[in-house]
């Protein structure tokens, strides 16, 4: 069984590399892919591990960069890259990144909040990954605030991003786009490094706009959140247009998430069902 999209606390998962290494192990994962938001700085700390004595599989370097492709925020998984070649590339800066994205974002949100009278540090700097859990961990400290969140149907962080910094009829809105790299700079800098692109866990209205774009080499169609049916749907859609297809958990470490698990828990993602993606990347034994 493999796991092809795995977050560790370089960006934001819980877990360490080498964690990561040893539960892979434990499980008989033959193949792993480290792919943390925006960084590749993973890679560097398994270059100072004695990986072998960790874990007996294999590693297809990995990263998932956040892109605007056309109007659209979507995720795009970067497979089987040389990371000294990528490294060069300012799109896995962390100088860029906490300069150009994170430190603009926090500031946008925290306008946002004091004119919506909410109390907050406003000295605050990064306690989390995303600027957007920083804020939010932040306010919820203060008991003024509840009300103000209750009356937006704020019970938790998923519903301050998803329903409110998301969405445009919100107050809390901001418009994500202004801040990540085009589609065109990102597939430039994974293509430049050798690497594969893949649509990171499409919704069907993306799966079927993307799918004859010609600008992916495949789409991940295993993922903790689908049921099987909507995956034999992305297979199809795939095979029809000549995709590679792909699969992981999306594992951050969190209770609900399952290391090499897809389908809510419930499935795993063969050798076989991504036996062409793993030839092309060198993944194949």
């Amino acid at each position: 069984m493999i796991d092809l999209h795995i977050h560790s606390n370089h960006s934001d998962g819980q877990c360490s590399v080498k964690q990561i290494l040893e539960m892979a192990e434990q499980l008989k994962l033959s193949h792993i892919s480290i792919t943390d938001h925006e960084f590749i700085s993973a890679y560097d700390e398994l270059a100072s591990l004695d990986v072998a004595k960790l874990y007996g599989g294999k590693i297809i370097t990995g990263v998932e960069l956040s892109t605007n492709y056309n109007g659209h925020l979507i995720h795009v998984l970067g497979y089987g890259f040389d990371v000294a070649k990528l490294s060069k590339s300012n799109l896995v800066s962390r100088e860029n990144f906490d300069k150009n994205f994170y430190a603009k974002l926090l500031t946008q949100y925290k306008k946002i909040a004091k004119k919506l009278n909410l109390k907050f540090n406003d000295n605050l700097t990064r306690t989390h990954f995303a600027p957007d859990h920083t804020l939010y961990f932040e306010m919820i400290k203060y008991p003024e605030n509840k009300p103000i969140f209750e009356n937006f149907g704020i019970v938790h962080k998923g519903h301050y991003y998803w329903d409110h910094i998301r969405n445009p009829k919100s107050p809390f809105y901001v418009d994500l786009l202004k801040y990540i790299p085009t589609f065109a700079e990102v597939a430039g800098a994974i293509r430049d490094a050798g690497g594969l692109l893949v649509l990171a866990h499409p919704d069907k209205a993306i799966a079927e706009q993307f799918a004859q774009s010609g600008d992916f080499d495949g789409f991940e169609c295993m993922h903790r959140t689908f049921t099987k049916e909507y995956s034999d749907y992305l297979v199809k859609l795939c095979k029809k247009n000549k995709l590679l297809v792909t699969g992981g958990s999306d594992y951050h470490g969190y209770p609900v998430e399952k290391l090499g698990y897809v389908f809510y828990g419930e499935g795993q993602v063969s050798e076989n069902f991504a036996k062409d993606f793993l030839s092309r990347v060198g993944g194949d034994k």
